[in-house]
């Protein structure tokens, strides 16, 4: 008699802590669930536009400037325009000096008389006078710094190309807020694969 009542009281026991488990997993469960909705509602989703680098790369080698546009970088247009125009009057400058004096040396060692450069040191028109040696060495420095500008022109040219094709990289990098550590409670987990569901906190990376 004694052995069948305390049976009884035992699985009786044993039910009613199987149910109250399931209750408290389903009803942890539930209250996860409805954090979980509740957080993703809250917080607002980033939409990123995808740019493509090679297309802003080709851009800026059709136009310099317009790739830099084309990743809304829009203050560094100014820039490298500047730079152009630098280049440019630089280019001009040392242009304008180098044909001067290159002719002025002409003149004066083509042996003809009535060919005479402004630098001539006794007909010369010009206030500054130059012998022949200091007219080929004035025309050698402006013809190197023609050639320099030349190549830094070409230099800020290569430059706005890279600058385009990387930044568009450089902004396709994923910065939003998923790239934190989060914490998560409560959280379900299984219970070494035995079906048996617990509560806990999740650190998410």
């Amino acid at each position: 008699m004694y052995k069948h009542l305390i049976a009884f009281i035992f699985f009786y026991c044993l039910s009613n802590s199987i149910f109250a488990q399931n209750e408290v997993a389903y009803l942890s469960l539930s209250t996860y669930n409805r954090v979980k909705v509740s957080l993703n509602d809250s917080i607002p989703v980033k939409k990123h536009r995808y740019i493509n680098p090679r297309a802003s790369m080709y851009k800026s080698l059709i136009l310099p400037g317009l790739g830099q546009a084309a990743n809304r970088q829009y203050w560094k247009i100014p820039v490298l325009y500047a730079g152009f125009a630098v280049c440019i009057y630089s280019i001009d400058f040392a242009n304008n000096h180098y044909q001067d004096f290159k002719q002025a040396y002409i003149w004066r060692m083509d042996g003809d008389t009535n060919t005479i450069d402004k630098y001539d040191p006794f007909r010369g028109t010009s206030s500054l006078k130059y012998s022949a040696e200091q007219l080929k060495s004035a025309r050698d420095y402006y013809r190197r710094n023609l050639e320099l500008s030349v190549i830094i022109t070409a230099g800020v040219y290569l430059l706005n190309v890279i600058d385009a094709y990387v930044s568009a990289h450089l902004l396709n990098f994923d910065v939003s807020d998923d790239l934190s550590i989060q914490f998560a409670v409560p959280t379900i987990y299984n219970y070494r694969d035995k079906n048996i569901l617990m509560n806990g906190i999740a650190l998410k990376f």
